[in-house]
This record gives C-alpha cells, structure tokens and sequence, in this order.
C-alpha cells in the first residue's frame, strides 16, 4: 500500500513537496527549504506537526528535521514557524578582558571586540592600554654609576684621620701637662709644711 506525504508551508510559502512512500516505510524528514518552503517575513522555522487524514487534523508528534516517522496512512507534514528573535546589539563596555597575550573588550554574549596585543612602551611592567601585569619593572638601571656597577653603601669615616689623632694626641698631651702641675704643687706643699715643723 501506498500512502501520500505532503509537507504544507502553514503560514509560510511555497507549494511544498509531496512525495508517495510505502506503508511501513521510515521516512527522514526534511528541512522547510529542502521541502519547497518559505518563512514568512519576521519568523523562523520552530518544528514539523505530524497529521493524519487532513492538514486540520490532530496533531500526532512533534518532530525536527533530520527525525524520523514511520508512514502508515496519508501524512501532512504541516511547518510550524515562531517570531524571529530580535537582532541582538552588542553592548562591549568599556571592561577589559585579558589573557597571557592580549585584550579585548567582551559583550555579554562573548562577542569580543578591541582586541589587541599587550604593549609595554613605558617599560613599566604593565600594558599600556590595559594594565595588565606583563612582567616586573626592571630597576636595575636606577641609581648606577660607573657602567652600570651600582652600589649603594656608604664608607663609614675612619676614626684614623691625621685630625682626630690630632685631637687626640692634644687632649693627652693636655691631661698628662695638668697631672705633672698637680703632683709637683703636692710635693711642694708637704715639703713647705715639713719646714715649718723643724
């Protein structure tokens, strides 16, 4: 026995296929345009409505393109559309995303926009347009003399200066000359008061 099977536009267009399968046969359902068919202005293809007898009958299953149906009495394979999704605009802001080499800007929907590699013109470790930590500041070259061979220790003064052994020797000098006074203005007073008891 052979049956028929019509694949109708719904509110689409085109006059679509129609095709005479044998009963008992699985049969691969095809894509809206592979069939013939148009979507109407403003709406996307959303499924295939399986029916029986008449296009205005029961819907029997519900079946994507690409599905199988197995065909035991006249089918209607009637195109089912829904509303187009409204366009989606990107929104990127202003953020930036980065990896190990570049930035970018991202949109909600991952869409990336600006996207850039890392530039360290002022050699100060950081990206230049999106701070992004690209390696350490190198400092070596701060405060160097002498071809590079930095050093930042400051000799201690040495306490053998010609001016403080001066000083030094000054203040001895000065120490034993007052001893030397007090010990003879001693000696003088005993003497002078041993006198005076003879």
């Amino acid at each position: 026995i052979m049956h028929t099977v019509v694949y109708c536009p719904g509110e689409g267009q085109g006059s679509g296929d129609i095709e005479s399968i044998e009963q008992g046969t699985e049969l691969t359902l095809k894509t809206f345009d592979e069939a013939g068919l148009v979507a109407p202005e403003g709406k996307v293809f959303d499924k295939w409505s399986i029916r029986h007898g008449s296009v205005l009958g029961a819907e029997l299953a519900a079946k994507q393109a690409g599905e199988k149906i197995t065909v035991s009495a006249t089918t209607y394979v009637l195109a089912i559309w829904k509303d187009a999704p409204a366009e989606h605009i990107h929104a990127h802001g202003s953020e930036w995303k980065t990896d190990a080499d570049n930035h970018w800007n991202e949109c909600e929907c991952t869409a990336k926009a600006n996207v850039g590699a890392h530039a360290d013109a002022d050699a100060d470790g950081k990206c230049d347009v999106c701070a992004y930590q690209m390696s350490t500041p190198d400092n070596s070259g701060e405060g160097t003399q002498n071809g590079g061979n930095a050093s930042t220790e400051t000799e201690a003064p040495t306490t053998d200066s010609p001016a403080d052994t001066s000083e030094q020797n000054s203040g001895c000098g000065s120490t034993v000359t007052l001893s030397a006074l007090a010990t003879v203005g001693i000696i003088g007073m005993a003497f002078a008061f041993k006198k005076k008891e003879d």
